[in-house]
């Protein structure tokens, strides 16, 4: 049977649901009376669907059937001019179902889960062993200091009453309150200095906490030596110095309480190790802050 472009365009439209119901109601009354051209709309079928991906999807006889079905035919030159035509109207190349459509969102999914592994490791390095981690875990309480035995007796009523207002706000964590009331003070005072480095040093500002912890301590007014010593440690631990012969000494200094030294033993095993995770929780670090 000779069939016009027109009317495989028309079967086409049909196969893909794209007529009107009237115009299909024409086409399905022309098959019931036409068997060749029913025949025709069959293998036109037959090669839609396998030029449209269901051939693979096909059990192994019909697609054994269909094969067999397409040899027997394929010298007959209307069925040659039907595939030519199809072909040609959904493109060339191999016919195959893109495996890319199957899974259409499976490369978001592998890139979120790497993002998330990344996002993980970095958040235990930083968790669990920056400088940062490790001088959390080390840091110790600061206790409360009266004025008078730090020496704010000789400086006068005043300073003790400001230093006793720093005091309490300091330990209510009004951290920009009590810096305020510190440098109210006029005279200088080892016990002011004191304060503003643990507000410094637990705000992580180690530069700045640094040189007031190493002030404080030559002063010798205060009777907290051994925990001035360690705090400083700490916040040159924050800047990035080495502090690892320091902490020898330390540990092996005879007036440094027992509870010190085993947090300087266990710090500095710590950063012994220095494995990988310690450069990228550093890293981490920086970069948060």
């Amino acid at each position: 049977m000779n069939i016009s472009p027109k009317e495989i365009e028309q079967i086409e439209a049909y196969l893909r649901q794209q007529l009107s119901p009237q115009e299909q109601q024409a086409l399905e009354t022309r098959m019931a009376s036409d068997p060749a051209y029913r025949r025709e709309v069959e293998l036109l079928q037959q090669v839609f669907a396998a030029v449209n991906g269901d051939y693979p999807r096909r059990s192994l006889e019909a697609r054994q059937a269909l094969a067999s079905e397409i040899e027997l035919l394929e010298e007959d030159a209307e069925v040659q001019q039907l595939v030519q035509a199809f072909a040609k109207a959904e493109g060339s190349g191999p016919i195959e179902a893109p495996s890319s459509t199957r899974f259409p969102y499976l490369g978001l999914a592998l890139m979120a889960l790497l993002l998330m592994v990344v996002l993980g490791m970095g958040y235990y390095a930083y968790s669990q062993h920056s400088h940062k981690a490790y001088i959390q875990r080390a840091y110790l309480d600061t206790a409360p200091i009266d004025p008078k035995a730090a020496g704010g007796e000789q400086r006068g009523e005043e300073a003790q009453l400001r230093l006793l207002r720093a005091q309490h706000l300091f330990f209510d964590q009004k951290h920009q309150k009590a810096l305020a009331v510190l440098d109210s003070i006029a005279t200088p005072m080892p016990m002011a200095d004191y304060y503003r480095a643990q507000i410094y040093f637990q705000n992580n500002q180690f530069k700045t906490a640094s040189p007031l912890f190493a002030q404080t301590i030559k002063s010798q007014e205060l009777d907290l030596i051994p925990t001035l010593q360690w705090h400083y440690l700490l916040a040159r631990l924050g800047v990035g110095e080495n502090i690892q012969e320091d902490l020898t000494a330390y540990i092996d200094h005879p007036q440094n309480i027992t509870f010190l030294k085993d947090k300087a033993r266990q710090l500095q095993s710590e950063l012994e190790q220095n494995s990988f995770w310690t450069p990228l929780g550093n890293f981490v670090s920086r970069w948060m802050d």
